[in-house]
């Protein structure tokens, strides 16, 4: 019958429709002629216009090219020979040019929580220079693609993270997957949300998964979505645990702990994915394992249902 605003304008010419007899009516929202939720919808559009860029709408923000490359045999700065950094570096140039000061980059590197003995610094020290060194490069070919770097703004995030060293629990190979760079081009917006948004699932028992058509989680998902359309990037915190209770030993219980964790995070990317969204824009600054609750007879059953869960945590900073 039309298009409209705003989610209220919709719902009230929806309730005039129905009474005119078309018991069957339904709002349906789209964005750029893909079909996308009412809440999402209704975020975009109570949020729709980036601060000092009244042009740019929220959408754009999945426009903007994403690199992401993992480090290797030593290296601590961006691979400038990869053709996947040459093809990101020409289209961000592309969306920067005129457009410095409504450009933040944001820098992110990863260091796991293995320490190798023929390493002498300590891995958050680490992080935080293949951080700088790959800001600097990435500044220094900007500008020869005629970029004015002096107006971009540059937000470096250097992060130790997965689970903690453990021989027991995974081989060193596992904690590759944490040695990373990512660059993440985002159109500056307003934060007018300071609240603490998430989800928990606790654990009935040890074999349970986290169900995806969860109503709970469908709506965190549908959040994390929108919080993407308008910043362009989503950052949580997530933290797994388990109870004291059982004979099994404490690495076992930290293996757990953990292996919610990626439980969540894996439920959280493949959501994501079959919404349109890459997966890459979901960035996960701390993940916390922890072993807690009463030890064996000394609680009750609630107490220790309680210490089993996985928790995911919005930082809208």
């Amino acid at each position: 019958v039309g298009t409209y605003p705003n989610l209220a304008k919709a719902k009230e010419t929806l309730k005039l429709i129905k009474e005119k007899g078309y018991k069957d009516a339904f709002i349906l929202a789209k964005n750029n002629d893909e079909r996308i939720t009412i809440a999402v919808a209704d975020s975009i559009v109570r949020n729709q216009v980036v601060e000092k860029s009244p042009e740019v709408f929220h959408f754009s923000q999945l426009a903007l090219p994403i690199y992401m490359q993992y480090f290797t045999n030593g290296l601590r700065d961006i691979d400038t020979t990869s053709e996947q950094y040459k093809i990101f570096l020409d289209n961000l140039a592309l969306y920067a040019k005129g457009n410095e000061d409504k450009i933040k980059l944001i820098v992110v590197s990863s260091a796991s929580k293995w320490k190798y003995a023929s390493d002498k610094f300590e891995n958050q020290y680490i992080a935080r220079l293949r951080g700088e060194n790959s800001a600097k490069t990435l500044k220094k070919d900007l500008q020869t693609k005629g970029v004015n770097i002096e107006e971009i703004e540059v937000e470096i995030e250097d992060k130790v993270i997965g689970p903690p060293m453990n021989k027991r629990n995974f081989k060193p190979l596992f904690y590759k997957q944490f040695q990373y760079l990512k660059i993440i081009p985002v159109y500056k917006v307003s934060d007018d949300n300071k609240g603490v948004e998430g989800y928990v699932h606790y654990y009935k028992d040890i074999e349970e998964a986290i169900n995806p058509r969860d109503y709970d989680f469908a709506t965190f998902i549908d959040r994390l979505v929108a919080e993407i359309y308008k910043k362009g990037i989503v950052k949580v915190s997530l933290e797994g645990s388990s109870s004291k209770t059982g004979k099994s030993p404490i690495y076992v219980k930290e293996k757990l702990a953990y292996v919610r964790i990626e439980d969540l995070k894996l439920n959280i990317e493949r959501a994501l994915y079959k919404r349109g969204i890459n997966p890459q824009r979901f960035e996960i600054v701390e993940e916390i394992t922890l072993v807690q609750g009463p030890e064996k007879g000394e609680g009750t059953e609630e107490e220790y249902r309680k210490a089993q869960y996985v928790k995911a945590i919005i930082l809208n900073k």
